[in-house]
């Protein structure tokens, strides 16, 4: 028909575009970064300082999907580091340098102070961790540095010869066998181990504080392992309010238990209580023994924090410290507390864990100490900052004195730095990594706590 004929000739007549492809209507394939090139050394050396040893993440999480799609939208020219390039290339070298930095600071110094102990891991593999303390100088400044110079596998018996051999061989790898000048290990010459002591005592011999204390472990277990409990618990207090629950290997962490449960309401914990959980209902005198409980621990657990120093010097508080805590408990006894039983004990084993101090210094010579008190009172009070800057100023006026300050003023007051390591380790060593070598995981705590040096 004409409709159809007019139709076919207007497409037949339409304009036909001829122009040939370009090279920009085709998709370009993404240039990406050279394995050699600074942008991809710059994002693999981050990606294992800041994620895998910063977070404690995987090792295994480069490979994962989610990981690279992240990297791809990110920076779609990165190729994602492999888990095999990562533990033979990147964490060795990174090892090496820490190592090497080491050596440096430690070749400055002339005296240097250790902690050492012997841990396990989740599958009770023994390692002996050993870490560095020095007083370095800083832009005319000193401050205090410390270094974990290994944590290494330790198999066999623990005997003393063999710990002995596994500690000299680290401090030769560092060349500090002649430098070491004192060695803090985790018995009851350092004072946090002996303030637990004094404390584990007292309880010990108060068998009425004991039971109360108990009780309130058993609260905190039922808080911790029964929903109904939780949700009464909740809703008569706030779900921000909680008990932590106590560490075995920390003292202070019981004090901080029933200092978290004195601080709740005794009527609404006694009414919470009152039905269903009789067995962790607080009577008044109970709940009054915690309360002095308290009063008379907070102390001891100050102590302990200010022992457990790393950046500040922490061995010149210690005499001050134990004389304050004997002057503490002499006030507490001459109170009408039901925990009288217990101070006296507490002051009975102080006296005993540090006899040194107290037969060597002249606790009674109060006439000497006011006259020592007016002839400082120009000068300002030190703070645990203050000490070394309070040398740096003097260093001229007493130069001996100086030296001997910077050797004394880097001992730690306990092995708590070296213990610190191990609970990095903890953190590494998760469940989901169970099976991971001891080599592996001695480089990654190297890394994690010397940190700062990469």
């Amino acid at each position: 028909s004409l409709c159809n004929y007019l139709k076919n000739l207007s497409c037949h007549n339409a304009p036909k575009d001829i122009k040939q492809p370009t090279l920009q209507s085709f998709p370009q394939k993404v240039q990406v970064y050279s394995l050699h090139s600074p942008r991809h050394q710059a994002i693999a050396e981050a990606i294992v300082k800041d994620l895998i040893v910063g977070c404690s993440l995987l090792l295994s999480f480069v490979e994962n999907g989610h990981f690279k799609h992240f990297i791809e939208i990110m920076d779609c020219k990165y190729t994602p580091v492999s888990r095999r390039t990562i533990c033979e290339k990147w964490i060795p070298v990174l090892v090496k340098k820490v190592k090497e930095t080491v050596l440096e600071k430690l070749a400055t110094q002339s005296s240097v102070s250790l902690t050492t102990d012997l841990w396990s891991d989740r599958r009770l593999r023994s390692f002996l961790g050993v870490t560095a303390h020095v007083c370095c100088k800083k832009k005319g400044s000193y401050a205090l540095e410390s270094y974990l110079l290994d944590c290494m596998r330790f198999t066999g018996r623990h005997g003393w010869e063999r710990i002995a051999s596994a500690f000299e061989e680290i401090t030769e790898e560092y060349g500090i066998r002649q430098k070491i000048s004192y060695i803090i290990t985790d018995n009851a010459a350092n004072m946090k181990c002996a303030f637990k002591l004094v404390v584990n005592d007292g309880l010990k011999e108060v068998r009425a504080v004991s039971h109360t204390i108990a009780k309130t472990s058993r609260f905190t277990t039922l808080l911790h392992s029964s929903s109904q409990f939780k949700d009464k618990f909740e809703a008569m207090f706030d779900t921000s309010k909680t008990i932590p629950a106590a560490n075995n290997t920390r003292w202070n962490s019981t004090f901080k238990q029933v200092q978290s449960l004195t601080a709740l309401d005794h009527k609404a914990l006694a009414e919470m209580c009152s039905k269903d959980y009789e067995d962790v209902t607080f009577s008044p005198c109970e709940w009054t023994q915690l309360k002095e409980l308290c009063t008379v621990l907070a102390p001891f657990s100050v102590a302990t924090d200010l022992a457990e120093g790393e950046k500040s010097v922490t061995i010149s508080i210690v005499v001050p410290t134990v004389s304050d805590l004997n002057t503490h408990l002499l006030e507490m006894e001459e109170t009408r507390m039901q925990c009288r039983p217990l101070v006296k004990a507490l002051r009975q084993s102080l006296m005993k864990r540090f006899s040194g101090i107290f037969t060597k210094t002249n606790m009674k010579a109060r006439d000497e100490l006011k006259k020592l008190e007016n002839t400082l009172k120009p000068s300002k009070s030190l703070t645990l900052t203050m000490h070394l800057s309070f040398g740096k100023k003097n260093r001229d006026r007493f130069p001996q004195l100086h030296k001997v300050a910077l050797k004394v003023l880097t001992v730690p007051a306990s092995s708590a730095p070296v213990e610190r390591v191990f609970s990095r380790g903890g953190i590494i060593m998760t469940p989901h990594r169970a099976r991971l070598g001891h080599k592996m995981l001695q480089s990654l705590m190297l890394l994690k706590c010397n940190q700062t040096l990469l």
